[in-house]
């Protein structure tokens, strides 16, 4: 089978989360169960994943920063604790509920301008950096095209931007065109027209 690590990490992930391992049925656990490992690996064997890491952190203590399995089929290079996995654009999914985690406190407004808890941002345009918002940003409509990025599943994708008029690449305004940015989903190459 030859899904992407990234649905792969999902899957894993999810499926640890749908079941009950028996001794999550404490009241607050402070240790990973016995049986967890066991419970990675028929995980993993159900999903055909070559390897995964897992972090459990409770109470901003981590329990457990384990990896298992392989890097990559075919090759013998274990997965560790300090592995990095490619998770494309799950990232965005965690920004997003970090985001929201902090509106509900109270501490972040969707509608508010990013120099209002970043002063020091700054976009190409005074107009565009006075008004760009947090919920811009989080649906790509800051005007800002595509940038270089890593690879992820070997993709490439060209973009361009316009020049304005000092010479100068310039996005277009926010709220006007959308620029869905794939740079976490794959790598990119920048060219100014």
């Amino acid at each position: 089978m030859n899904t992407p690590i990234p649905a792969l990490f999902v899957a894993a992930v999810l499926s640890l989360g749908a079941a009950e391992l028996p001794a999550q049925r404490a009241a607050s656990p402070t240790a990973v169960p016995r049986d967890f490992d066991a419970y990675v690996a028929r995980v993993m064997r159900d999903f055909e994943v070559p390897g995964l890491a897992i972090a459990v952190v409770q109470d901003g203590r981590v329990l457990l920063a384990k990896g298992y399995g392989v890097r990559k089929l075919g090759d013998p290079a274990p997965v560790d604790d300090k592995t990095l996995f490619g998770i494309a654009s799950n990232t965005k999914a965690f920004t997003a509920t970090a985001l929201g985690i902090l509106v509900e406190e109270g501490k972040l407004r969707w509608d508010a301008p990013v120099i209002d808890y970043l002063p020091w941002f700054a976009m190409y345009d005074p107009y565009v950096t006075r008004e760009l918002t947090i919920r811009d940003l989080l649906v790509h409509r800051s005007g800002l095209a595509s940038a270089p990025a890593t690879c992820c599943g070997g993709r490439r994708r060209r973009t361009t931007a316009r020049r304005s008029p000092d010479g100068s690449a310039s996005p277009s305004r926010p709220r006007v065109s959308a620029a869905h940015s794939p740079t976490t989903t794959c790598s990119t190459e920048s060219r100014v027209k």
